[in-house]
């Protein structure tokens, strides 16, 4: 395996106490120490005890050709033919999950519980671009903001996460650009953002109320209350599951069911639920050196728990219990523990995730059949599909998942916390007929990205966060790039900004009605949309 891939971090899986002795080895010059205990970069490292560092330009809905970044360097404002032109596509094929508010625009991180990865709105057209940039923390602090979900009052939500500062729980304005309305701490453990347990895979429920998982083994809704831009959080339910859980079993993910039972994971091999109705939890071990820490994938049936050896189906019987369904064994992933979330498609009957073991050459696609009926494990398996370039693929992000389609983003080089473009990648491959295999239908290497790739089923387009490719180290500056889902051919690059406080370390983008990117980015988030007097009749 690469020694880059060794460096790499993924934030659901590698967690570390940046404490006292760790900056004053840094400080002093220790480097060995440092790069032998930690698996990050030293660059990385460094990075991080920057801060948010600095940021540039911001798309200003000028009629400018082009941006002079750092060192004199001059990045376009937009590649490719604009107006982007819609090709949409049909609305995701999901039922509704009755206990969330929107599948695809408040399910979380990953869109919905089938972690899709797809979203009903549409991106910019490329008319007069306009960025807006609002940090979360004063100054300097990292404060990185994801998943951003739609609240019934037209609100943004997100969690935002630092570095020795509790978490916070943000709610800004759109209609006031943006503006933090209101924020409230989730914990009063002050945080570490490489920790697993910090809240990444928040979601709203049905009555648009935010589901936290704290990392002091706490389960907590939130509402919104107020009115006439004076709102706030408050606190409805918490649930507090140190009695059912080991200590140092941060809690990684929490979803509700379609029976409205909020089932959680943590990283260390626990899984359970919260009935809702009566308070009862129920957990279970899973087998000893099994470590998980991704999304939990939910569809009407089941619930699919990922870890380094196994993919699993729960249910629960007429009692109550935890039952497990099926294990499906491959094997370890690879060295370092990184996995995808796993992500359900075709309607919830199959489910696909990435392989990356050292003793293949290839990054693979896995796909199995979710069907609750017994079947051999060979018979489970639609396909182990390879992508992207040999010894040059790497899969740590979600995929996209919409009908017998999976989009797939190679990772290959991305470093947590630096800016620097990775190997480009990006894939479709499709179930054939039948479950009879797999075929790629397209492969892109134009452009790179560390953030999910998200499908916009209203335009047709896979969006990527990416840095302009090939234009210089030093330049930090971040585009929005759009794919043809189709055809997989570049469409457009819209220049979102410049500097390294606008780098998304793996967070993730969404869309919301009008055409309007948002973004977490190392302090806050970032926004990009058309002039909107210069789009009149464009859409």
């Amino acid at each position: 395996m690469p020694t880059d891939i060794h460096e790499r971090r993924s934030r659901k899986k590698i967690y570390i106490l940046l404490s006292a002795s760790m900056l004053v080895l840094a400080c002093i010059g220790i480097k060995f120490l440092v790069a032998d205990k930690l698996p990050l970069s030293l660059t990385a490292f460094r990075e991080i005890l920057g801060g948010a560092s600095d940021i540039g330009h911001l798309a200003n809905g000028s009629a400018n050709r082009e941006f002079q970044v750092a060192d004199g360097i001059r990045v376009p404002t937009l590649v490719g033919s604009h107006p982007l032109i819609p090709h949409p596509l049909p609305r995701l094929p999901m039922p509704d999950h009755p206990f969330l508010m929107d599948e695809t625009a408040s399910g979380g991180v990953h869109g919905d519980t089938y972690n899709s990865s797809t979203t009903p709105y549409a991106g910019p057209l490329g008319i007069a671009p306009i960025a807006t940039y609002v940090p979360t923390r004063p100054g300097n602090e990292i404060s990185m903001c994801t998943p951003m979900l739609m609240t019934p009052g037209e609100k943004l939500a997100s969690l935002c996460v630092g570095l020795g500062n509790p978490s916070q729980l943000v709610l800004f304005d759109p209609k006031n650009n943006f503006k933090v309305a209101a924020q409230v701490a989730t914990t009063s453990k002050k945080m570490n953002f490489l920790e697993p347990g910090m809240g990444w895979y928040t979601g709203l429920d049905a009555l648009g109320r935010a589901i936290v998982a704290n990392p002091e083994q706490k389960v907590q809704i939130y509402s919104i209350v107020g009115s006439n831009d004076q709102y706030k959080w408050s606190l409805e339910k918490e649930y507090d599951l140190s009695s059912a859980l080991p200590d140092g079993q941060p809690i990684s993910d929490v979803h509700p069911d379609w029976k409205n039972n909020l089932w959680f994971s943590t990283m260390y091999g626990y899984v359970g639920y919260i009935n809702q109705m009566t308070g009862k939890i129920e957990r279970m071990k899973l087998p000893g050196g099994e470590v998980s820490g991704t999304a939990l994938a939910l569809n009407a049936d089941a619930t699919f728990v990922l870890t380094t050896m196994a993919l699993y189906r729960f249910e629960i019987d007429d009692d109550g219990k935890i039952i497990t369904r099926w294990r499906y064994e491959y094997g370890q992933s690879n060295s370092s523990g990184d996995l995808t979330a796993p992500t359900l498609f075709d309607e919830g009957k199959l489910i696909s995730f990435g392989l990356n073991d050292d003793s293949h050459r290839f990054a693979r696609v896995l796909v199995l059949k979710t069907d609750g009926a017994a079947m051999a494990s060979s018979s489970r398996v639609v396909c182990e599909h390879p992508v992207f370039k040999e010894d040059r693929g790497y899969l740590d992000n979600t995929f996209v998942g919409y009908g017998k389609s999976l989009v797939i983003q190679n990772n290959y080089g991305s470093k947590f916390f630096e800016p620097a473009a990775s190997e480009p990648g990006l894939a479709r491959v499709d179930v054939r007929p039948g479950y009879s295999g797999c075929n790629t239908i397209w492969e892109n290497y134009s452009v790179s990205s560390k953030v999910p790739p998200k499908l916009s089923t209203a335009d047709g387009y896979v969006y990527q966060y990416t840095m302009k490719s090939g234009a210089g180290d030093k330049q930090d500056a971040f585009y929005l790039s759009a794919l043809d889902f189709q055809t997989g051919k570049l469409a457009s690059e819209i220049f979102i900004g410049s500097g390294k406080r606008l780098d998304s370390p793996m967070l993730s983008i969404n869309f919301l009605p009008g055409g309007v990117m948002v973004a977490g980015v190392r302090n806050g988030l970032v926004t990009l949309r058309d002039r909107p007097e210069a789009t009149a009749g464009a859409r």
